[in-house]
């Protein structure tokens, strides 16, 4: 059997998020009779003590990383954790198997292609260790695709979506070794609806907690004059 890690890079540990929906996915299409599976959340590794699956990772064959755009880059906990990580396969040398890597990147934004630098970012990254990355996965809009499944919106995004997991999961079976091209996944839906509906979301946060519109264009750290 094959040992595959699923790593969900997101700095939210209670929430329910988009990454882990979509490492469930993921989940779902390898099959358990083929790939001996693993779940890594890099907010509760850290807070443990990562070393563990530091040695799980080395061991592996492969390793799905999904997480948010945070920034238009890698969320600060998911990056320390891989610079640990890289550490760590410094400090053990020759152990460590030529993993496949895979990328799903979500952002807020309806454009996926704002996700490139961070899926360079972790091809890069797995140059750095060794292994071999094989391409990425971005979504734009991920959590309105996140949680909008069967809406009329996001049901070419979703059946994209899941043909894109399914090249994923064949790609973990096979010995190719060149890159994949990255797939770009984005829901169908006016731009301009899309912000409107995204500015009614932080009222509605905004209020939820106490607080009115004029306080969300509060500059805390605004200088006397």
């Amino acid at each position: 059997m094959k040992k595959v890690i699923l790593i969900n890079g997101s700095p939210r540990l209670e929430e329910k998020t988009a990454s882990a929906g979509f490492l469930a996915r993921v989940d779902a299409a390898l099959n358990n009779s083929e790939f001996e599976k693993f779940s890594v959340n890099v907010r509760q590794s850290l807070k443990n003590g990562p070393e563990p699956d530091y040695a799980k990772l080395l061991e592996t064959d492969a390793v799905i990383f999904a997480f948010p755009l945070y920034y238009f880059c890698l969320p600060g906990l998911f990056t320390r954790f891989l610079e640990d990580y890289e550490k760590y396969c410094r400090e053990h040398a020759g152990q460590k198997k030529p993993a496949k890597v895979y990328a799903l990147v979500n952002c807020g934004f309806p454009e996926p292609e704002i996700n490139a630098e961070a899926v360079r970012v972790i091809g890069c990254f797995s140059r750095h260790i060794g292994a071999r990355f094989r391409f990425g996965i971005l979504i734009g809009g991920g959590p309105m695709i996140s949680s909008a499944e069967g809406v009329g919106p996001v049901k070419k995004a979703y059946a994209k979506l899941e043909a894109a997991i399914r090249t994923l999961a064949d790609d973990l079976h096979g010995e190719a070794t060149q890159t994949l091209e990255n797939v770009l996944i984005q829901p169908n839906f006016p731009r301009r609806l899309y912000f409107f509906m995204g500015g009614m979301g932080w009222k509605q946060q905004a209020k939820k907690n106490g607080l009115k519109k004029a306080d969300l264009y509060r500059r805390p750290y605004q200088r006397a004059e």
